[in-house]
């Protein structure tokens, strides 16, 4: 179903992690757990709460040692390195399809995060200069023209993967 054969290949030299329930809530970035990177669809829920099942997990390294780098260059610079989330990471094709992603989503191959940006400067609370320090960083130090940067104006998210080349938009795709 969904017409899922196309993503073979483009899925056949990812590199999946089995894991037990109980290493998902390990913190690996900072304050980000293996759990927050995982995709969420129907068969992570089933066996999540059925927990003998073996959960796997596809995760590029290289977009770990981004979320960290990000975590390093917000704390030199005095910000909250820790006021910020993950919304997506890996996602399986089906639950890519069926939430409205591209078909050749950085996420489907664990090459991109989804970021929800906090009060980064510590002012008080979120605001869009707080998402315009993670985007200077990643534009500067952490991406530059190695990858992809969704900007999403007027949300709180910005994505980011290690596609190999420079990529920005502004629009949900």
């Amino acid at each position: 179903g969904f017409g899922m054969t196309k993503y073979k290949k483009m899925a056949s030299a990812m590199e999946y992690y089995q894991l037990r329930k109980k290493d998902c809530y390990r913190r690996i970035v900072g304050n980000v757990r293996i759990m927050d990177l995982m995709s969420r669809d129907s068969a992570f829920y089933s066996s999540w709460y059925n927990s003998t099942d073996t959960l796997f997990w596809g995760i590029d390294k290289r977009i770990l040692y981004k979320v960290l780098e990000l975590q390093k260059r917000l704390k030199e610079q005095s910000y909250n390195h820790l006021a910020f989330s993950i919304a997506n990471g890996h996602r399986y094709p089906r639950y890519n399809t069926r939430i409205g992603g591209v078909s050749k989503s950085r996420h489907i191959l664990g090459e991109a995060v989804d970021i929800v940006v906090g009060d980064i400067n510590n002012d008080g609370g979120y605001s869009k200069d707080d998402k315009a320090i993670i985007l200077k960083l990643c534009e500067e130090y952490i991406i530059k023209s190695e990858g992809g940067i969704g900007r999403y104006p007027g949300t709180r998210t910005v994505h980011i993967d290690v596609r190999g080349y420079r990529a920005r938009w502004d629009k949900a795709h």
